[in-house]
């Protein structure tokens, strides 16, 4: 049995962190006890194995709002968090999954009373910054994220640096491709006309189908075609457009039927965590 009263005295947070990722090391095979001031140590996976120390009682915690009353973290201190917390990296995502979630009732009415907030964090560098703060404030949580290298690399960093459970991170993953993105399931032909009208790229020609490469890059090669050669802004220009034409209709967003399923997915993913 390891007993150890008030681990966070006297550390910077990023060294808080790492002792509570020594001591959750240490729990496989000891039995640690801690004594704490601080929500970084809260066990939030089991709630009931927090125990509050009240006016001489000690009982189980039942609700992690409990906890939170505790000790003192106030939600009311932080205007940009709410009990749950959808992270995703840029507006595009934002607008789509903002679109997914109104058209779940139980989940629209969570957005609407803020029990539920999306953020765009503006791109993979930002989400180290982010999670601090949502364990910081113990607020619950997803991370969706592209399939691709900058966004595995920026959550395997963040899940080594605060122990962080994989269960909180969803991706953009498309059958049979080795990186892919939110744009890779719509509906193609939502936005085909547009592509051609303004950018002559032609996403009907094979190269787009090359399954090798993410929905941007198929999308600058074939710009390339027509001697074009597309900006960063230019990308996130058409990704907004693309968005906005995905969603046009009764505000439902249209997906292949593939990307259905998967958004289904993060849907269920989502009710379960808060539901």
């Amino acid at each position: 049995i390891i007993i150890v009263d008030e681990p966070e005295a006297h550390l910077h947070p990023e060294a808080i962190h790492y002792l509570r990722r020594v001591l959750f090391e240490l729990t496989e095979k000891n039995q640690v006890i801690i004594s704490t001031h601080s929500p970084i140590f809260v066990n939030r996976y089991d709630i009931h194995s927090n125990i509050i120390v009240e006016n001489g009682k000690a009982t189980p915690a039942n609700r992690i709002d409990e906890i939170r009353s505790c000790l003192g973290v106030m939600m009311a201190d932080n205007l940009a968090y709410s009990d749950y917390v959808i992270v995703v990296e840029g507006l595009t995502d934002k607008k789509i999954i903002t679109s997914v979630i109104r058209q779940n009732n139980d989940l629209k009415q969570l957005l609407n009373n803020s029990s539920i907030t999306i953020h765009a964090i503006g791109g993979t560098n930002n989400l180290k910054a982010e999670l601090f703060a949502l364990e910081r404030y113990m607020c619950r949580y997803v991370v969706l994220l592209d399939n691709d290298d900058a966004g595995k690399n920026a959550a395997r960093e963040a899940q080594t640096q605060f122990g962080i459970n994989s269960d909180n991170f969803r991706y953009f993953i498309v059958d049979g491709m080795r990186e892919s993105e939110l744009e890779d399931i719509y509906d193609l032909n939502c936005y085909k006309e547009y592509l051609l009208s303004e950018y002559q790229i032609d996403i009907t020609k094979g190269q787009f189908r090359n399954r090798s490469k993410k929905w941007s890059k198929r999308i600058e090669e074939l710009a390339g075609l027509s001697a074009r050669l597309l900006s960063n802004s230019d990308i996130d220009n058409i990704k907004t457009k693309v968005s906005e034409l995905v969603v046009a209709e009764n505000n439902a967003p249209h997906f292949s039927t593939a990307g259905n399923e998967l958004i289904q997915s993060i849907v269920e993913k989502i009710k379960h965590d808060v539901c």
